[in-house]
């Protein structure tokens, strides 16, 4: 199963820090994810890899390494390339096609309630947990 990675440790649970140099960035678009084309591996690139990024999100660390996820980059760097996500089926390594299939789940968790189901009202995301609250009336809406 693709959870079985070890010897690698998932954490899950929220943090709000920022990411560093080392930090890795999944960039999602629809059904596509920015990784490295000179190898037929999983690796999606760190932080010094594409420079400049906007607002990131943080998502979990597998073995002491940082995961975020962000927008797809105004210029793709060097070296990586859209590529679709199927590659998550049979990619390796197996911790980082568990990491990319975990991202791409929390990325469409997070693109789908934007809104509160409540009331309509613009959501955002709570720095305490990994959570969106509605700025209007207080509902709270968590991944599942």
């Amino acid at each position: 199963m693709i959870q079985d990675i070890a010897p690698h440790i998932f954490h899950n649970e929220y943090k709000s820090i920022v990411p560093t140099g080392r930090s890795y960035i999944l960039c999602f678009e629809e059904r596509s994810v920015l990784l490295a084309t000179d190898t037929e591996e999983i690796l999606p690139p760190r932080v010094m890899q594409i420079g400049q990024i906007g607002e990131t999100t943080y998502l979990f660390s597998i073995d002491g390494d940082d995961f975020f996820l962000a927008g797809k980059p105004e210029k793709i760097p060097e070296g990586f390339a859209m590529r679709e996500i199927n590659i998550f089926r049979t990619g390796t390594p197996k911790a980082f096609a568990f990491a990319c299939i975990t991202a791409f789940s929390l990325y469409n968790w997070y693109k789908n309630h934007k809104w509160c189901g409540r009331c309509g009202s613009h959501t955002e995301h709570d720095h305490k947990e990994r959570m969106v609250r509605c700025s209007a009336c207080g509902n709270m809406e968590y991944p599942r």
